[in-house]
């Protein structure tokens, strides 16, 4: 208060300071005041703080205090903590309806999905079978396109046995590149 004081310049800002730090206790006390009502009910004021019924509140067996006063906080506490609790169990009821009928749905369709497959399972390849299987064919396919030009020599004139099986070899190459391209666009 004397730090306050020292920076006042007038008689009218020490009036101020005053009158602010009476207002701050008086707060301070009125704010005490009222926790010590709060904590301190009625029967009837606890039944209009949550807007219920006096009677409901005995029926109801809430706690209370060693006076037989209600706590308000504590009060409020049991009544959010029983909206809560009906809120959930209703949640719980209409859920699991929908629950059930829904993971019943659910079930249905993967049995139905499963016997599907079964029936199916003949029917299909499995992906690494046919890529093994395709990629050994075309090893083999090109190993074979490769000796084309070997087995055909012999059938070609002699004087023109060279060129032809060079060309015959640069148009097998440029046909396995172009599958070799489209292979891989494919992949």
């Amino acid at each position: 208060m004397t730090a306050l004081n020292d920076l006042a310049r007038s008689a009218d800002d020490v009036a101020y300071v005053e009158s602010q730090l009476n207002a701050v206790e008086l707060a301070d006390r009125e704010t005490s005041r009222q926790k010590s009502t709060l904590n301190q009910l009625t029967q009837q004021s606890a039944a209009w703080l949550i807007a219920v019924s006096s009677k409901h509140l005995r029926d109801e067996g809430v706690a209370r205090n060693a006076d037989s006063t209600y706590n308000g906080p504590d009060l409020v506490q049991w009544l959010v903590d029983r909206q809560i609790s009906k809120a959930r169990k209703e949640w719980e009821r209409d859920s699991d309806t929908l629950k059930n009928a829904a993971e019943r749905q659910a079930e249905a369709k993967a049995i139905k999905y499963e016997e599907q497959a079964k029936g199916l399972q003949d029917q299909y390849v499995l992906r690494a079978d046919v890529l093994q299987e395709f990629e050994a064919m075309a090893s083999e396919v090109r190993r074979e396109m490769e000796n084309v030009s070997k087995l055909m020599a012999p059938d070609f004139p002699e004087e023109r046995r060279d060129s032809l099986v060079k060309e015959l070899d640069n148009h097998l190459r440029q046909v396995l590149r172009r599958l070799a391209a489209k292979g891989r666009v494919i992949a």
